[in-house]
């Protein structure tokens, strides 16, 4: 039997297209942009349009540029 600390990491989080934006700190037109480009993938949900947290976080692992030295 799984312990609720195992079950809330196994749940995935969704996020809103606002709550992404904020995360991303872009407004919400650069995320539907994005959506509709197909540079994100997205969950609908009847009309509503979700986005898995783990799915932004590796949007931004893959937009990262190498660092230069100072």
């Amino acid at each position: 039997m799984e312990t609720k600390e195992e079950h809330n990491k196994m749940r995935i989080q969704l996020l809103t297209v606002p709550e992404s934006a904020e995360a991303l700190r872009v407004k919400t037109v650069t995320m539907r942009q994005w959506i509709a480009q197909g540079r994100l993938q997205v969950v609908r949900l009847g009309r509503r349009v979700l986005v898995e947290r783990e799915v932004l976080e590796q949007f931004v692992a893959r937009s990262r540029c190498p660092g230069r030295e100072v």
